[in-house]
């Protein structure tokens, strides 16, 4: 028995960036990746869960990473490398949101993209970390930590300027799921307005020969639905920025 737990011990290795699973690259409906199964499955569950409303709200795209140990000194480095590595975020938004847990170094990382740090500023993050997760934390149940951390965080977010759902405004949802909706709608507007005036012309005229305007217009809107499929931290889009928001804790 002391053989074995001497050999696991001396072949576990920290986990460096290019080993720990990207899991919405498996499942878009995951957020929560827990290599070393320091999680419960319900706890995994609970948090996904938070996650996916988060994202489905366009409040934010998160991440949460949760080993025994990494590679290198410095925890908010590698969380930074890591999550943007990842695409963690929607380009443009830049509204990624990184939780890196580290037990063996009993340390937490948040890191906020651009787009939250107006709202998850670095003096929330640290008192969420301080207040909600260490406590649980210390007593060993990190589920529980960070589920308290994200529910923290999900009631900021749904509070704040970000949360276009509790604008009034009939078309916040629309907003909300993506501007570039708004940009398909002015176009078709103008596309309308644009057919009436060259039939209009047209008549006046007694010419034609205009259509190739309109076609061009329908061409150019077709590209503007079919673009801007970005996002998300599948791997292969560029993802948002991160520029150091956030905060660290340690117990």
């Amino acid at each position: 028995m002391i053989f074995v737990l001497s050999f696991l011990g001396a072949t576990a290795k920290p986990h460096t960036l290019t080993d720990i699973p990207n899991v919405q690259l498996q499942d878009s409906r995951r957020y929560t990746s827990n290599p070393d199964g320091v999680l419960s499955r319900e706890a995994v569950y609970r948090l996904d869960t938070l996650c996916a409303s988060l994202r489905r709200r366009a409040l934010a795209q998160p991440a949460i990473v949760v080993v025994n140990e990494i590679e290198g000194d410095d925890v908010f480095t590698f969380a930074y490398n890591l999550f943007s590595k990842w695409g963690v975020g929607r380009e443009k938004r830049d509204n990624g949101l990184g939780i890196l847990l580290v037990t063996d170094r009993r340390e937490v990382r948040i890191v906020t993209g651009y787009g939250l740090e107006g709202v998850l500023t670095d003096a929330l993050c640290r008192r969420i970390i301080e207040r909600y997760m260490i406590p649980e934390f210390r007593t060993g149940d990190y589920g529980a930590g960070l589920l308290a951390g994200m529910t923290a965080i999900n009631e900021l977010l749904s509070g704040s300027e970000l949360d276009l759902s509790n604008t009034g405004n009939p078309f916040a949802n629309l907003l909300s799921q993506d501007k570039r909706l708004i940009w398909t709608a002015l176009i078709l507007i103008g596309l309308v307005l644009l057919r009436v005036w060259l039939f209009i012309r047209k008549r006046r005229n007694g010419g034609g020969g205009h259509s190739g305007m309109g076609g061009f217009l329908a061409g150019m809107l077709g590209g503007m639905l079919m673009s801007g499929r970005g996002g998300g931290f599948g791997g292969g889009s560029r993802g948002g920025g991160f520029g150091g928001g956030g905060a660290g804790g340690k117990w």
